[in-house]
């Protein structure tokens, strides 16, 4: 009876003839399955092997993946400076790859990297280096003209900033990225359509079939980070863009409180979170035609044509995330002791946020503002989207061999 092959030496056949995603699938198994009581000798060849993946193959997605398990592993265990190490080689992986061909894929990967590495560093505490990632991650969607990627970047700089408490930091980060969010819409309503079939949109559905291909890319949570969005070289270079609707629409947001700041707030009635500025759709012949909405949300108005549809739903994801933008933008105004920019940031993100739990949650900010009182804390509303750990809690005794630095 043959003895059951050795599971690294098999990985390390598989490397030999290039084989490098079935190698690093075993590898990635081989990390999942490792427990506390695994010896050192194990854990030893096993990260050994991993790192001779990555050296071998610099450029593979797959040891991406391997070195990601690897993290994942160490992290779960509170090895986190190991962890940290494996993270930096995964990312190393996608530098690469970027600095090859600047791709959506590599830039996504890029991103899914620096998220993994950020999310060992805040665990250590090590907000500078969270700091770095995120710079990183706004040099490289700057290269490649994604200005939401840049936006978005500069949005988690500014969380970064506040949870720090430094408000002036916070406020700078926060003020840029909603600057090149109203840039962004400025040039979408204001981009070249497409030319379309001609008519009126008969139904809700039909205008969802007909824009899915750009209705999808704007509800991706992760569409900020897309290459995609924005490859125009100029984009977001004009200086002058940005300073029309929407720049300043808190300044003309009436919002009519008659509740008290502790009483339930029903959004649509008192407070309204309203039309975004330059989005309102003209009907068609019919000037009493009711609006409906399509399935992802969208209102559109009876005889509306699809050319103008279109810019619309690639604007709402934008205005949402300048929605949010805008919330924290007025938090850390309020931490500034300026009460009236608080409440212009929160009444201009009442405009961009739909109805529902996150203008509810908007709407008592503002009450909360005009009453003189502390500010509630988030509900609905997320702090901050990167570098966030997903791990198990750590164990507190943690074997010396799981340590090492040996990577």
């Amino acid at each position: 009876m043959q003895p059951f092959p050795d599971p690294l030496s098999t990985a390390r056949t598989l490397m030999t003839y290039g084989e490098v995603g079935e190698a690093a699938a075993l590898l990635g198994h081989l990390w999942a399955g490792l427990s506390l009581e695994s010896t050192t000798h194990e854990v030893d060849r096993l990260r050994t092997t991993t790192i001779e993946l990555a050296d071998r193959f610099p450029l593979a997605t797959e040891v991406s993946a391997a070195l990601h398990c690897a993290m994942l592993t160490y992290a779960q265990v509170g090895a986190h400076d190991t962890a940290e190490l494996m993270a930096e080689r995964m990312l190393s992986v996608w530098r690469a790859r970027c600095q090859s061909r600047l791709t959506p894929e590599s830039l996504d990967g890029h991103l899914f990297a620096l998220d993994a590495l950020a999310s060992v560093q805040r665990t250590r505490g090590n907000t500078a280096g969270v700091a770095r990632c995120l710079l990183e991650l706004m040099e490289w969607q700057r290269a490649a003209g994604n200005a939401l990627g840049v936006a978005w970047a500069e949005r988690e700089l500014g969380v970064l900033a506040y949870q720090a408490g430094n408000w002036t930091d916070a406020t700078t980060h926060l003020s840029r990225a909603e600057t090149t969010y109203s840039e962004a819409i400025t040039e979408t309503l204001t981009a070249p359509t497409p030319t379309l079939a001609s008519g009126p949109v008969a139904t809700a559905a039909s205008a969802t079939a007909a824009s899915s291909s750009d209705a999808d890319a704007g509800n991706d949570a992760d569409a900020g980070n897309d290459a995609d969005a924005g490859n125009d070289p100029d984009a977001g270079n004009d200086p002058d863009v940005g300073n029309g609707a929407g720049a300043d629409a808190g300044d003309d947001v009436e919002v009519d409180f008659d509740a008290e700041v502790n009483s339930n707030i029903e959004v649509g009635s008192s407070v309204s979170a309203g039309p975004i500025p330059g989005l309102s759709a003209t009907p068609g012949p019919s000037a009493d035609a009711d609006a409906r909405a399509d399935s992802e949300g969208l209102p559109i108005a009876e005889g509306l044509p699809i050319a103008e549809v279109l810019p619309i739903a690639e604007v709402l994801p934008i205005a949402e995330e300048r929605g949010t933008c805008r919330v924290l933008l007025g938090r850390a105004r309020w931490r500034q002791g300026d009460s009236v920019g608080a409440l212009r940031c929160f009444q201009a993100a009442l405009v961009d946020l739909p109805e529902g739990d996150a203008a509810t949650e908007v709407a008592r900010l503002v009450v909360a503002v005009r009453a003189g009182g502390a500010l509630p804390e988030p509900d609905f509303l997320q702090w901050g989207e990167f570098g966030i750990s997903v791990w198990e809690r750590a164990p507190d005794a943690i074997p010396d061999h799981w340590t090492s630095s040996g990577a």
